[in-house]
């Protein structure tokens, strides 16, 4: 005889069964709820759990009344009482659309029993009230009808509810409208000449400039107060870096000397002394041994130099035994002119590549026995591909792709699959949509200069950004165009992916503009162009956004930090719009070891007394914005500020 086939489980009819059940218990016919409720368990009937594999699992009928306990008893009495209001509304207004299930909709559909005539056609629940609702087994998108509402998502719950309840769709975590309410906070003159180098420290309360003017400053990000400024270098600034502990910064100039201060008090820690070549990149590796560190700079005499240092004690390893400066020199008779233009590590700091003036891709094994010794790391790929030099490549945020941009007009996307080959997908930055056939490349054809590359937060994405202000985004695996960004009237040399929107994307450029981009359709979010009265447009050269995401820092070409984020900022209000230390530009005296004293009182820059915070031209502010200086919290009254500093 055969068995009886099993019939799938009706869902909204086991939870219609329950809520009947749920009804008559509370009510005059308990008996017959109870008895309602035992057959419905018999039969296994009720609604079942769905654990994270996939795997139903049966519940009793209390345990599903506990999970549900937001459902009123009388739940399904009120529904059916309700129906004729909603059938005569003929809308949807109220309506959560994906959402079909009565237990998951209870209070916030068309059907809620609180609902009448004269409530609002806005949803009623908002993204919080959602997201907390319980909703352990149903974890379904949560539909853009939600993010269309005024109020703007609770970032924080938004991703605690995103560990529980799985996907969320991403109109709902970050809309366009939350992006297109972004402004111009605070435009703060801080340096006397351009600054080309901006970073938010790993907290992102903190910003750092890196200024022409041989200065680096530290900013409170929330209210835009000059906290600190490390003195010390003698010509202009060009990178700077801060390690992942942050506990250290890195700073490097023109002169090669390269500066490593104390985070935590402005301390200077060390000063290295770089080799002949011009610094190109510096870097702290994110690869950890231990308590040990590495600090890479590559130069243009063709090398990559690499130091060590304690990561509890913050000092680095003298130079001899495994302390012992690594140094990777990539110069040979052969190629005798190469130089080291940019370097790249991966997520974990295990592989790192870099880009030479011979269109030469290198990849190096950072975690070989040799870099603990006085050998050179592991070279595992040596690679010409591009005509010109490799002056941009980035590692991809997971994995070991890698991306390579070229003055030769090309890009290329390299992989090492299972049998440890390499392979390349060549982007081309003359290519069009417009234009079938333009993805071939030619090299006898007027050639594009890539200024800049970047992959998109989930790496699905690759952009490069060309001398004709246009920047194409390319499908990181198939290597088509997908999208073509043209906001831009002058070459973006700034290309920024959000700390966690996958969605969004920043540029900035020469031609003053910064702008917010979205890689679901390629339409622009925001836009913003910097204009300095009496100079007119002012190039962007650096920005960033703070770990949060919350908030863009940008410098230009005349000294300024400007400060982007929602709403008005009204925590800037107070503070002024220049911003300096009397004490920034006072002579300094330097011993053999490179380290500075401030020649007039003989003490090293952070141990002097709290500066006094002057304009431009060195007027000082009134006492009730000396406050504003840490270590001048004390009342107006006790603050005595008078003259000119020089």
């Amino acid at each position: 005889m055969d068995e009886e086939a099993v019939e799938p489980l009706d869902v909204e009819a086991a939870e219609f069964e329950f809520l009947i059940a749920k009804y008559l218990q509370n009510g005059r016919f308990k008996e017959i709820g109870d008895s309602l409720a035992r057959k419905l368990e018999d039969q296994k009937a009720l609604p079942k759990r769905v654990d994270w594999m996939g795997v139903e699992h049966d519940l009793d009928f209390q345990e599903l009344a506990e999970t549900y306990d937001h459902v009123e008893p009388d739940y399904i009495f009120k529904v059916s009482r309700n129906l004729g209001r909603s059938v005569e509304d003929g809308c949807r207004s109220g309506a959560i659309e994906g959402i079909s299930s009565l237990l998951q909709s209870a209070g916030c559909g068309r059907l809620d029993p609180s609902r009448g005539a004269d409530v609002s056609r806005k949803p009623r629940w908002t993204i919080s009230d959602l997201l907390c609702s319980k909703n352990p087994w149903y974890p379904r998108a949560v539909p853009p009808a939600v993010a269309s509402s005024d109020a703007f998502p609770n970032w924080p719950l938004l991703h605690t509810a995103r560990l529980f309840h799985g996907y969320l769709n991403p109109e709902v975590q970050f809309s366009k409208r939350y992006y297109a309410v972004f402004q111009l906070h605070k435009k703060i003159l801080g340096h006397l000449a351009a600054v080309f180098n901006v970073l938010f420290d790993r907290t992102g309360k903190y910003i750092i400039t890196g200024s022409d003017d041989r200065l680096c400053k530290l900013w409170d990000a929330q209210e835009g107060r000059l906290l600190f400024t490390f003195r010390g270098h003698s010509q202009e600034l060009v990178f700077m870096a801060i390690n992942d502990e942050n506990t250290l910064l890195a700073s490097v100039a023109t002169d090669r000397m390269i500066r490593i201060w104390n985070l935590q008090n402005g301390a200077q820690v060390i000063v290295h002394k770089h080799s002949a070549g011009f610094v190109s990149s510096l870097k702290f590796s994110p690869s950890v041994r231990g308590n040990l560190r590495f600090l890479m700079a590559s130069s243009m005499d063709g090398t990559i130099t690499c130091w060590k240092y304690d990561a509890t004690t913050l000092q680095f390893l003298p130079d001899e035994g495994d302390g012992r400066v690594v140094v990777i020199n990539e110069k040979t008779p052969e190629s005798p002119e190469t130089k080291i233009c940019s370097v790249s590590f991966s997520s974990g700091g295990t592989f790192m590549a870099s880009g030479s003036s011979d269109g030469c891709v290198r990849v190096y094994n950072m975690m070989c026995d040799n870099l603990m010794c006085d050998g050179s790391p592991k070279r595992i790929l040596q690679k010409s591909i591009h005509t010109d030099q490799v002056d941009s490549i980035e590692y991809c945020h997971v994995g070991d792709r890698i991306l390579t941009g070229s003055k030769d007009g090309t890009g290329c996307i390299w992989q090492c699959n299972v049998k440890e080959e390499w392979t390349w997908i060549r982007l081309n930055s003359a290519q069009s949509l417009g234009v079938p056939g333009s993805e071939r490349y030619d090299p006898r054809a007027y050639k594009r200069k890539v200024t800049m590359v970047g992959w998109s937060l989930n790496d699905q994405y690759c952009l490069l950004a060309s001398d004709d202000s246009v920047i194409r985004v390319f499908d990181s695996f198939s290597g088509s165009l997908t999208f073509e960004l043209t906001g831009h009237s002058d070459a973006a040399y700034v290309l920024e992916s959000h700390p966690f929107d996958t969605n969004v994307y920043l540029t900035a450029g020469h031609d003053a503009k910064l702008i917010l981009w979205s890689l679901v359709d390629g339409s622009k979010l925001c836009a913003f162009q910097q204009w300095v009265p009496g100079h007119g447009h002012s190039p962007f050269v650096d920005a960033k956004w703070s770990p949060d995401g919350t908030m863009i820092a940008a410098v230009d070409m005349f000294g300024n930090l400007n400060i982007y984020g929602p709403g008005r900022g009204m925590t800037y209000s107070k503070t002024p719009e220049e911003q300096f230390f009397h004490t920034d530009f006072r002579p300094l005296m330097k011993d053999s070891n490179g380290f500075v004293v401030d020649e007039q009182t003989q003490l090293a820059p952070n141990l002097m007394q709290p500066p006094f915070l002057v304009s431009a031209n060195g007027v000082p502010y009134p006492p009730e914005i000396q406050r504003f200086v840490p270590g001048r919290h004390c009342n107006s009254e006790q603050i005595q500020v008078s003259g000119h500093f020089c």
